[in-house]
């Protein structure tokens, strides 16, 4: 390849880099300011199956549990099990707590370093070249 395609080509990459960092920043900064609970899927996640990710809610922690009696009727549960269910609720709640402090701290890394990388090829690609 002769110097003008690369540097196009260098030139392109940038400006790529640069607008997904942008746009990742920007759905970032809505999911920060506008939501009331940071969503548990990263801003740039890959869907290739067409349908969008499953990602955990809290509602998902709260299904009602049944308990049934030997004979197959439901029955109310003992105290050990009410105990039980709500450690299982709290150990759930706490997962998608940590699971959406984690995704927020890969969506501003992720989006802080495409910034930096498409900034940085666009402004270095004639040392590139």
């Amino acid at each position: 390849m002769n110097k003008t395609k690369t540097n196009s080509f260098i030139t392109l990459i940038g400006f790529l880099l640069l607008l997904l960092g942008i746009y990742a920043t920007t759905r970032t900064g809505v999911n920060l300011f506008f939501f009331k609970k940071y969503p548990t899927t990263g801003v740039l996640s890959i869907n290739l199956m067409g349908f969008p990710p499953y990602s955990q809610r809290d509602e998902d922690c709260f299904y009602p549990q049944l308990y049934f009696a030997q004979d197959g009727e439901s029955r109310d549960p003992s105290e050990a099990e009410k105990k039980y269910e709500e450690q299982l609720q709290r150990s759930c709640i706490n997962g998608i707590q940590q699971s959406r402090e984690s995704t927020k701290i890969n969506d501003i890394s992720v989006s802080l370093l495409l910034l930096f990388l498409g900034t940085g090829v666009l402004a270095f690609k004639r040392f590139i070249v």
